[in-house]
């Protein structure tokens, strides 16, 4: 009996225990709810008060007369409403100073893309026709309008339950109609030529992914109006080609895919082997020929999208080195003279069909059309741009093909085509991106070229041959003006949408070109086959060219990743020069782009360096570079770099000493002096700043680098003391003397200056608020 009554006992105890945890549990997942619930609505009465707060400023954004000017008043708007909630919150934690319910997390990033979205969202309703019929299709899906801003690449504060009600908000509300937008309107807004530099709103038509202003200047230039007739020809051509497109390819291609019906293996072959088949050579020319028409057939059209095949086949058929052909069995049966045997002493002479030329010149000619409207084309143009570079660095590598190259000829500004007359209907020149008049390649007409080359050679229309040599160093030099045209064109031309399909296009064959297993040439003789060198010349182009900060944001999420990765290669030459791009990009955005507060996108400009030296990705001569790029900053943009200088501290934080012996180290004092030196102007700099959002944003991330040499380097280098002046706190002056110290004790005086200024700005009623620990 004792036992039961001692059994009955403990699970007695043992249930209370259950119960008591249970109920706390239960309490904790209520008090949950209630505080998710809680944050919810507040999200939701936070994205009114947005809708609210832009609405109000559209009707002024729609009377400004300037893209430019419109992204600068988009810019002041994100800064000036997230100022507005700084002010209330503080008045909140004022009555409140342990409540975090009321506390809005946003930044003037996530609010400058948000209003873009918003904005080309509503556009594309008013386009399609929801506010007139509810029934139609809604052209942005909520799980796509949500990835818009969160896919970004952009540091954005705004979360899911605050784009969600800005989405049903926008559905129910045409803001744009409302503050004067009428779709017929033949006036030119800014802002609506700012919303389709970002994505074309419309039916996809030639074109219509480049600029507007590019828009208006092509057609100020060339004057062309489509008649009505023509129109309808068009539209009767494309419901044609639509309903035979797939057979029409299938016949043009069957001779180019390996084995086929006819016993062909080798399309390549059969062209440099004119003697061997004659028919089977003419057929080839000709399967190419009408894939060449089929190209500028969807391009004429506006099937642009259509055309990723066309591009496959012609990028497959010509961009295959004519060494190549020499592989296949009809050439191994047939007897070749020794002069072009591979180590017969003399080198193989380059041989182009021209047939693989106009392939080429029309993949390239129509590159970017093509391209801007079917992402899936750009694999093949960039494969077709890297086969032009190498062919040009093969052929022009013999000194007797040098002199081959043609002259350079002067250009006219496209820009200086509007007169006075059309200036009222487009607008100044200057309004107008500057197209250089610098001297460039003399413009060969490729078409033109094989023509004169089949006259004087005899070849019939069909069965065009292998091209001379002062004939394929015209071709090669067309060919590459064409390359250079088409960076040139993506960079300053193609808009938002078209910019970051190319711009990830291009990274990724970067990246297999830098990393792939077949080795690059040595001793940093890449020429211009490098991607890498064209990468950063289209991001520089791009920055230069005045695009508004949304472009440049999203372009830098996509090749900022790229260019870190160049700049662990083994490769020296490669690592020093991606991050020479990385560094001239940022200094052309810290000279054209002033960060207004709020703003963070200058901590994504200087991430790849700290993402650098914090993995410890690359080698000391790199390292030593990226610390001279910092302390360059430091010098010439102290006031530019804003929210730059959190990822800056990151990268000092994660310096590593040279691994050297006591001898070398003795040699390289005079190194690392310099380094000290600079680092100390980097401390001084930054607590010399008198902008307190500045200062507060980043003094965590200053102590905690201060606190790591506090504590040591790890090493015991023996340096040359600095000496600091105890006179002043506001200014050190560094000497040197012969004794051996570790940077310690300047470090302390640094965090006492840190500690000075927190004091100072504890009484200072406009104090920023530190949220860093609750994002």
């Amino acid at each position: 009996m004792a036992m039961a009554k001692k059994d009955r006992k403990e699970y007695s105890q043992i249930k209370d225990n259950l119960d008591k945890y249970g109920a706390k549990e239960r309490e904790w997942i209520d008090t949950f709810s209630q505080d998710r619930n809680q944050f919810s609505e507040m999200e939701r009465n936070n994205a009114n008060d947005f809708f609210r707060h832009l609405s109000g400023l559209l009707p002024r954004l729609l009377n400004i007369r300037s893209s430019i000017e419109a992204d600068d008043a988009l810019q002041k708007f994100a800064s000036s409403y997230c100022e507005e909630l700084a002010e209330i919150q503080k008045g909140v934690n004022k009555h409140d100073a342990n409540s975090l319910s009321h506390i809005a997390i946003v930044n003037a990033d996530g609010v400058y893309l948000a209003c873009y979205s918003a904005l080309l969202f509503n556009l594309k309703l008013i386009h399609s026709g929801w506010y007139r019929d509810s029934s139609a299709d809604i052209p942005v899906s909520q799980k796509q309008f949500i990835e818009e801003v969160h896919g970004s690449g952009v540091l954005v504060y705004l979360s899911a339950t605050w784009l969600q009600e800005l989405y049903r908000l926008l559905l129910g509300s045409n803001i744009l109609g409302m503050a004067g937008y009428r779709e017929d309107s033949p006036n030119n807004s800014a802002l609506i030529n700012l919303l389709t530099d970002v994505d074309n709103v419309g039916t996809p038509v030639k074109g219509d992914q480049v600029l507007s202003d590019y828009r208006r200047l092509e057609k100020a230039a060339l004057h062309m109006e489509i008649s009505a007739a023509v129109e309808a020809g068009m539209k009767l051509s494309r419901h044609m080609l639509h309903a035979c497109w797939n057979n029409i390819l299938e016949v043009l291609s069957v001779l180019l895919n390996g084995k086929n019906s006819c016993g062909i293996t080798e399309s390549l072959s059969l062209l440099f082997d004119k003697d061997q088949n004659q028919k089977a050579h003419d057929a080839v020319c000709m399967s190419l020929d009408g894939l060449q028409k089929a190209a500028r057939l969807t391009c004429v059209l506006g099937l642009q999208h259509r055309c990723g095949l066309v591009f496959a086949q012609l990028a497959n058929a010509s961009c295959v080195l004519p060494e190549q052909a020499l592989r296949s069995p009809m050439h191994e049966r047939k007897l070749i003279k020794p002069s072009l045997l591979p180590g017969s002493g003399k080198p193989r002479p380059l041989r182009l069909h021209a047939a693989h030329v106009l392939s080429m010149d029309v993949i390239l000619s129509r590159g970017v059309e093509m391209g801007s409207h079917a992402p899936d084309c750009w694999k093949h143009i960039l494969r077709c741009c890297t086969y032009v570079c190498q062919l040009e660095h093969q052929y022009f590598s013999f000194e007797g093909n040098q002199a081959r190259v043609p002259k350079l000829q002067h250009t006219r500004p496209l820009n200086s085509v509007i007169s006075g007359a059309d200036e009222e209907n487009y607008g100044s020149a200057e309004m107008y991106p500057m197209i250089p008049s610098s001297p460039v390649a003399l413009k060969i007409n490729i078409a033109e070229l094989i023509k004169e080359s089949s006259q004087e050679l005899g070849w019939d229309l069909s069965g065009v041959g292998v091209l001379q040599p002062q004939h394929t160093s015209k071709a090669l030099c067309g060919l590459s003006a064409q390359v250079d045209r088409l960076f040139e064109d993506s960079a300053g031309k193609l808009n938002l949408r078209a910019l970051v399909s190319f711009l990830t296009e291009l990274c990724a064959v970067s990246q297999m070109q830098l990393f792939s297993q077949s080795p690059l040439p040595s001793g940093g003789s890449h020429g211009n086959t490098l991607l890498l060198h064209r990468l950063g010349d289209v991001m520089l182009k791009s920055v230069r060219s005045g695009r508004p900060l949304v472009h440049i944001m999203k372009a830098w999420a996509v090749t900022s990743s790229h260019f870190v990765e160049a700049a662990c290669h083994r490769d020296r030459s490669i690592s020093k020069k991606a991050v020479s791009y990385i560094h001239d990009i940022i200094n052309a955005l810290l000279n054209s782009q002033a960060e207004l507060p709020h703003f963070h996108f200058c901590e994504a400009l200087f991430k790849p360096f700290e993402n650098l030296l914090c993995l410890e990705l690359c080698d000391m001569d790199v390292q030593d570079q990226i610390i001279c790029s910092i302390c360059e900053f430091v010098e010439g943009s102290t006031t530019e770099i804003r929210s730059g200088w959190r990822p800056l501290f990151g990268a000092l934080r994660s310096v590593r000493p040279p691994s050297q012996t006591i001898e070398e180290i003795e040699d390289l004092t005079n190194i690392q002096m310099a380094h000290l030196r600079a680092l100390f102007d980097v401390f001084d700099a930054f607590l010399a700043t008198d902008n307190l959002l500045v200062f507060a944003n980043a003094s965590v991330d200053c102590i905690l680098c201060l606190l790591k040499y506090v504590k040591g380097t790890g090493t015991n280098l023996a340096l040359e003391e600095e000496v600091f002046s105890s006179d002043s706190d506001e200014e050190y002056s560094a000497t040197e003397t012969s004794s051996s110290v570790d940077l310690c004790v300047p470090a302390l005086k640094y965090l006492q200056r840190c500690a000075n200024m927190l004091a100072s700005m504890s009484q200072i009623p406009a104090c920023p608020i530190f949220h860093s620990a609750h994002r």
